[in-house]
C-alpha cells in the first residue's frame, strides 16, 4: 500500500528524502532493518508509522510514547511535532520555513492525521514556530484546542499581518489572508504561566522560556509519564527577560532544541561590548550600520543595548537610530503592557521611575520607506531579519558596494537564506532584480539570539537527571544535531559518580521516535461495590471506568453520579403463534430450558427477568409419573394427584390440592414467556419479553425456533427436546459455546425433518416411556419396540389397523381428547376437530384450518411412526 505525500509523492520517497538516523547507542552503530526503514537503538524505536495509537485496558503494560517530527527535524525552520500516547495526540508549534515560500514553507502535514490531533500548544510566536497557524485553523480539518500565552497571543496577529503583507508582494501563492487570520484568533485559547490546564486526559502547563516574551516550555502529563517541551529556550537572563525556569517536577522525555550544536557562547557582556564598539567604528569612518532584525523580539533587547549605551557616550547623540518596521510603535505598546512578565530589573526600573524602559529617547521609527532620509552616517534596524526581502534587503544592496558600511548580523540565521549565505563572506551578491552587486561593507557576526549553547543544554540535562530517561532533539541542522548528540554521550561517559541511561534520538522530518513505556494498570473499586471488602480469591464484577486515564470500577447502579454517562436497558418483546395447549408448551420449553411459574404476585414484583441467572438455582422439569411438577427452589407446585418428589435432596409430600392456574413463566431466568389476556388470542399466540442483551438474545432466539418448529413438525420438536439440557444457564456461557451449541441444535432439527426413519425411531423411543394413562394396543406397542431397536416392519404389521392406536399420539399433543363411536374429537382453541376412519382411509374435519392442519400434522407422524407408509395426503374436509 502506498500514501500519498507532500506534493503528491510516495511515502517511499518522503521517508529517502527526509528520513534519518537516530542517536542514542553507546557504540554508535545504528541498523536498520526491514522496508519501512524502521531503526532500533537501545530500546528506541524510529518509523515511519502510524501516528495514532489507541491504548486498551488489557495488555502486557507496553505501551508506546511516538514523536514525529513535521518540521525542525534536523533543520531549523517550520518547527511542528507530533506527540502520541494512549490515542491522544498532541501538535507541539506549528510555522513557516523562512527559506521557502508558499506551500513549500509549511510542515508536511501531509505525514499526520489531522482529524486526530486533540490540542495545539504554540511556544512563541516567532514565524517559523507559529506563522502556519492561520492556515492549519482555517483550511484543514483540525478540530482541537490551541493555547498560547497572553504575549504570544498579542504579538503573534502584529507578527502574522506584517507577515501577510510582504508574502503578497513577494509570493503568487499565498498561504492565507486577513480573514483567515482574523477567523483563526477566536480558535486560539490564552495561559498563564504555571496554569493547569487539563483536556481529554491531558494535563499540561507552560513555565518561562527566556527566549522572547511570552515565550513558554510546555511541561505534559499524559497518564504516567511526563514530557518537557522546551522550544527556543535560554538559561542567559538578559535586559529584559528572566531565564529559563527548571521544572519542579522532573520530565521523563525531553524535546530540546539543538540550534547551535556543539558551540558555546561568549558572555552576553562581551558580546554586548562588540557589538557596541563596532558600531562605534562604523560610525567614526562615516559609514552606515545595517542590522537585520525580526520585528519582535531580539530586536527589542538591541534596542535596548543601543539605548543604553547612547545615554552613556553624548558624542553618539549626533548619530540618528532608526527602527524601520511597520510594527514599530505596535510593537513597543506591547512590550510596555507586558513589563510584568519580565526579569526584575524592567519590573524595578518601572516602578521606580513609572516610565517604560521601552520609552526610548533616541531611537526614532520610521512609519515607512518614504520617511528615511539616507543622508549620513546612521544606525537602521530592520526588518526582515534574513535578508530575504523587505527594507533590509533594500539597504543591504544600497549600500554593500561601499566599505564605508557595515552589516552586523545578531541572530541566528537560517540555511538556504542571503543572511546565510553572506556569513561565508562573498564578494558578489545577487540583487531582487537579478544583478550581480560587489559586497564590500565590513561584517560582524555577534549572536544575541537567545538560544541555548552547549553548556546551557548540558548544564539543562544535568539539572532534570535523574528522572530523565530520553533526550529528542529537534530545531537544529543536521550536523549540530550530530555533534550535540555525541558530545553530550561522550560527557555521560566521562562522569566518574554516576552511570547514565539516557537515550539520545535525531529524528528528521516524518521520521517517528517510539520509545517504550511500561505502564502498570490500577483500578480502584468504590462507591457500591467497595461496601464490602473483597477477599483473595474474590471475582468483583462492574463496569471499568476510564477518566484522565485513571481507571476505576463501579455497580451500575453508581453510573450516573460517578460520570456523566446514564444506564438504559433495552426491553424486546414479541409473539409468536403456538395454537396447542399450556401445558405442551410447558413440556416442550422445559425439556431444554429452566422453567419457573409466574404468578400474578411474584410477576408483578418482577416484571422484568432477571438477565444474568443463578447458574445454582434449581430446574425444571415434567415428572414421568403421571404428575406434572415445576420445583423452583424449595417450592413445588401440582396439577393433581398426590406423591413425593425431591426438591433440593430432600424428600416431600406433595398436596392434593391444585395449584393456581399459571400462564407465564420465566424461561432460564432470562425471557419470560406468557399467554396474552386478551379472549381471541389467548390460546394461539405466545409472548415473549426479555431485557436485551447478548445472551438473553440467544436464548431468545432459541425459543422463538423451538415453538416455531413445534408447531410446523411436532416429530422434530418432541426429538429436539428428547434430552435435557445441563442446569448451567446459556448466561453463563461463553459466546462461542452458545452459538455452537444452538446451531447444533437447530442442524439436529434439520436432519431429523429429511430422515423419517431416525425420526420415527426417536419417536418409538419417547413413546416407549409413555405417561401413565396412555393405552396403546399390544400390536402397536410391539410395533414401537421393533422401531426402537431399529428392526425392518413391514407394512402390514405396522398399519393402523385400529384407529384407536392413534390415541397415543393425539393425547401427547392435546390435553382435550374424547373418543366416539367412529373415531376422536380433539378440542383446540374452541374449535372441534373430528378423525374418522372411512373405507380404510382416515377423514379430518374441522371449521378452522390452523387446527385442522396441526392434527394432521400430527396424524401424519403417527402413520410414519408406526411404519405404514401413508397415501398421497390425508382427505381432510371442513
Amino acid at each position: 500500500m502506498q500514501l500519498a505525500g507532500y506534493r503528491g509523492e510516495r511515502q517511499e520517497e518522503i521517508n529517502e528524502r527526509r528520513g534519518g538516523a537516530i542517536g542514542g547507542a553507546r557504540d554508535g552503530t545504528y541498523q536498520r532493518r526491514g522496508s519501512e526503514g524502521e531503526v532500533d537503538a537501545k530500546g528506541i524505536k524510529v518509523s515511519g508509522g502510524t501516528l495514532k495509537r489507541k491504548g486498551d485496558f488489557l495488555g502486557d503494560g507496553k505501551e508506546y510514547l511516538e514523536f514525529t517530527p513535521l518540521g525542525a527535524g534536523q533543520e531549523v525552520g517550520r518547527s511542528c511535532h507530533i506527540l502520541s500516547y494512549k490515542g491522544v495526540n498532541i501538535m507541539l508549534d506549528c510555522g513557516v520555513h523562512p527559506g521557502y515560500s508558499g506551500m513549500n514553507s509549511l510542515p508536511f502535514f501531509d505525514v499526520a492525521d489531522i482529524k486526530s490531533i486533540d490540542l495545539l500548544l504554540v511556544s512563541h510566536f516567532h514565524l517559523d514556530h507559529a506563522a502556519a497557524l492561520p492556515y492549519f485553523l482555517q483550511k484543514t480539518p483540525f478540530r482541537g484546542r490551541t493555547f498560547m500565552t497572553h504575549p504570544t497571543k498579542a504579538i503573534y496577529r502584529l507578527l502574522v499581518q506584517d507577515f501577510i503583507k510582504v508574502s503578497s508582494i513577494s509570493t503568487e501563492d499565498m498561504l492565507f489572508n486577513d480573514k483567515d487570520l482574523s477567523d483563526s484568533m477566536a480558535k486560539i485559547e490564552d495561559i498563564n504561566f504555571h496554569q493547569t490546564v487539563t483536556h481529554k486526559g491531558i494535563k499540561f502547563w507552560c513555565l518561562h522560556a527566556g527566549h522572547v516574551l511570552g515565550a513558554a516550555m510546555f511541561v505534559i502529563e499524559i497518564a504516567d509519564i511526563r514530557i518537557l517541551y522546551t522550544g527556543d529556550y535560554s538559561r542567559t537572563e538578559d535586559r529584559h527577560l528572566k531565564a529559563a525556569e527548571i521544572p519542579e517536577r522532573k520530565p521523563d522525555v525531553l524535546i530540546v532544541e539543538a540550534t547551535f550544536g556543539i558551540r558555546s557562547l561568549s558572555p552576553i557582556r562581551d558580546r554586548e561590548r562588540r557589538f557596541t564598539g563596532n558600531v562605534e567604528k562604523i560610525l567614526k569612518r562615516g559609514g552606515r550600520v545595517l542590522i537585520p532584525v525580526f520585528a519582535l523580539g531580539r530586536a527589542q533587547e538591541l534596542l535596548l543595548i543601543l539605548e543604553e549605551h547612547w545615554n552613556r557616550n553624548k558624542w553618539l547623540h549626533q548619530f540618528p537610530i532608526f527602527y524601520a518596521s511597520s510594527l514599530g510603535k505596535k510593537s513597543i505598546e506591547v512590550f510596555k503592557t507586558f513589563t510584568n512578565m519580565m526579569n526584575t530589573r524592567i519590573q524595578h526600573a518601572n516602578q521606580m521611575t513609572g516610565a517604560s524602559p521601552f520609552g526610548f529617547r533616541f531611537i526614532e521609527h520610521l512609519k515607512g520607506r518614504d520617511h528615511f532620509r539616507d543622508e549620513g552616517p546612521c544606525v537602521v534596524l530592520a526588518t526582515p531579519g534574513m535578508l530575504q526581502n523587505g527594507f533590509s534587503r533594500e539597504l543591504l544592496e544600497k549600500w554593500c558596494p561601499s566599505h564605508l558600511n557595515g552589516l552586523i548580523i545578531a541572530g541566528y540565521t537560517v540555511q538556504s537564506t542571503l543572511a546565510h549565505e553572506i556569513l561565508r563572506e562573498p564578494e558578489t551578491i545577487e540583487s531582487m532584480s537579478g544583478q550581480t552587486l560587489e559586497f564590500n561593507m565590513s561584517l560582524l557576526n555577534v549572536s544575541f539570539t537567545a538560544h541555548a549553547d552547549f553548556n546551557q543544554t548540558a548544564e539543562f540535562i544535568d539539572y532534570l537527571e535523574p528522572t530523565l530517561k530520553d533526550v529528542i532533539f529537534v530545531h537544529g541542522e543536521t550536523t549540530n544535531m550530530t555533534r550535540l548528540r555525541d558530545a553530550l554521550m561522550q560527557r555521560e561517559e566521562e562522569k566518574q559518580d554516576k552511570k547514565s541511561n539516557l537515550r539520545y534520538s535525531t529524528p528528521k522530518n516524518s521520521q517517528t521516535v517510539r520509545i517504550e513505556v511500561s505502564s502498570r494498570k490500577v483500578a480502584k473499586i468504590v462507591k457500591t461495590l467497595a461496601n464490602q471488602e473483597p477477599q483473595d480469591g474474590d471475582i468483583v464484577s462492574g463496569l471499568v471506568i476510564e477518566k484522565d486515564f485513571k481507571y476505576t470500577v463501579i455497580d451500575p447502579v453508581d453510573l450516573t453520579e460517578e460520570s456523566n454517562l446514564s444506564s438504559w436497558t433495552v426491553e424486546q418483546s414479541l409473539s409468536v403463534h403456538f395454537p396447542l395447549s399450556d401445558s405442551h408448551l410447558v413440556y416442550i420449553l422445559g425439556r431444554v430450558f429452566d422453567v419457573s411459574p409466574l404468578t400474578a404476585k411474584n410477576s408483578d414484583a418482577n416484571p422484568n427477568p432477571n438477565p444474568n441467572p443463578d447458574p445454582n438455582a434449581a430446574g425444571t422439569g415434567v415428572g414421568q409419573g403421571g404428575d406434572e411438577k415445576v420445583v423452583v427452589g424449595d417450592e413445588m407446585e401440582l396439577e393433581e394427584g398426590e406423591g413425593k418428589v425431591r426438591s433440593n435432596g430432600k424428600e416431600t409430600k406433595t398436596s392434593r390440592e391444585p395449584a393456581e392456574e399459571t400462564r407465564s413463566w420465566l424461561v432460564h431466568g432470562a425471557v419470560q414467556v406468557s399467554r396474552p389476556e386478551d379472549k381471541n388470542t389467548k390460546d394461539s399466540l405466545v409472548l415473549l419479553a426479555w431485557d436485551s442483551n447478548p445472551a438473553n438474545d440467544v436464548i431468545a432466539d432459541s425459543i422463538v425456533s423451538l415453538l416455531m418448529s413445534s408447531t410446523t413438525s411436532p416429530g422434530a420438536a418432541l426429538q429436539f427436546t428428547n434430552h435435557q439440557c445441563s442446569l448451567k444457564p446459556l448466561s453463563a456461557l461463553n459466546d462461542s459455546t452458545r452459538s455452537v451449541l444452538i446451531s447444533r441444535q437447530r442442524e439436529e432439527i434439520i436432519q431429523e425433518e429429511k430422515t423419517a426413519a431416525n425420526a420415527a425411531s426417536k419417536e418409538a423411543k419417547a413413546i416407549e416411556n409413555k405417561p401413565e394413562g396412555l393405552e396403546i394396543s399390544e400390536e402397536v406397542q410391539a410395533t414401537l419396540t421393533a422401531v426402537a431397536k431399529g428392526e425392518q416392519i413391514s407394512g402390514t404389521e405396522a398399519a393402523i389397523d385400529r384407529i384407536e392406536d392413534l390415541v397415543g399420539f393425539l393425547r401427547l399433543h392435546y390435553p382435550d381428547v374424547k373418543q366416539t363411536k367412529d373415531g376422536y374429537i380433539v378440542e383446540l382453541n374452541g374449535h372441534v376437530a373430528t378423525i374418522e376412519k372411512i373405507s380404510g382411509d382416515l377423514r379430518i374435519r374441522c371449521d378452522d384450518e390452523t387446527v385442522r392442519d396441526s392434527v394432521g400434522r400430527v396424524v401424519k407422524y403417527a402413520e410414519l411412526a408406526l411404519g405404514k407408509c401413508p397415501r398421497s395426503g390425508l382427505e381432510t374436509t371442513l
